[in-house]
């Protein structure tokens, strides 16, 4: 994530420091909340009741069906309203299934559910907040933490030019957050600069336990980061520090 990429917008788009508003009906709401426009998070929150207020309870989703739940051991249960879990999509827009890929299709597709592998909460509106991809979600000593929330942290200071979060295996806690850092032009960022802020802005059980500083993070043809790539390092011992 970086820091052009930090800004605020609705409709499935950036809303706040944590998370993405993800309103999926198709009712032109442009005039009311724009798109791609920077703002504060007071602005987005208004911008989002407006949106709400414009739908009065009426709902013309082109999905026919969205639900959240939480998977345990493949025991399904919905999650209560502000629990996250993983988003369930439904209806005619959604696809039947990978082309010539039955595996894949049986484990995306279940009962005629497609698990999107996007982590969220659906308020009593049947707003959803997106909060992170699952295969992201880092579980340290039995706490889910969303790598999102904690790169939206780093990148409040001006000296962040990007970032990406991942977590590494640890043998007492499961896993550990690590943060890759990439600082902005001409600025110089410690690792002391960076946990202070963290402690300062997030629970300390979500902050990173280590800061690699890098050149550059790996990314693919479209620029979204390689975070497989970057566990791989942290896996095989690798170093890319500066």
């Amino acid at each position: 994530m970086s820091q052009d990429m930090h800004s605020n917008y609705i409709n499935g788009k950036w809303v706040d420091s944590s998370a993405v508003i993800e309103n999926i009906n198709p009712s032109d709401t442009s005039d009311i909340v724009g798109h791609y426009a920077k703002a504060s998070n007071e602005d987005c929150l208004a911008a989002i009741a407006a949106a709400k207020s414009a739908f009065d309870g009426w709902s013309q989703s082109a999905l026919e069906q969205r639900k959240v739940v939480l998977d345990f051991i493949g025991a399904e249960l919905i999650a209560r309203s502000g629990e996250i879990g993983e988003i369930l999509v439904s209806g005619t827009t959604v696809m039947s299934g990978y082309w010539q890929n039955p595996e894949a299709t049986a484990k995306t597709i279940r009962d005629g559910w497609l698990w999107t592998g996007d982590m969220g909460a659906m308020d009593e509106d049947g707003f959803v907040t997106l909060h992170d991809r699952s295969k992201d979600m880092i579980i340290s000593g039995g706490s889910n933490i969303y790598p999102r929330e904690v790169e939206e942290v780093l990148l409040e200071l001006e000296s962040v030019a990007e970032v990406a979060v991942v977590g590494q295996p640890h043998p007492e806690w499961g896993e550990a957050v690590v943060a890759f850092v990439v600082a902005a032009p001409g600025q110089e960022v410690a690792s002391a600069q960076l946990d202070a802020h963290c402690i300062a802005n997030i629970a300390r059980f979500k902050r990173p336990k280590e800061y690699r500083l890098v050149a550059e993070l790996p990314k693919n043809n479209y620029g979204k980061v390689l975070k497989t790539d970057l566990r791989h390092m942290l896996q095989n011992g690798e170093s890319d520090e500066e």
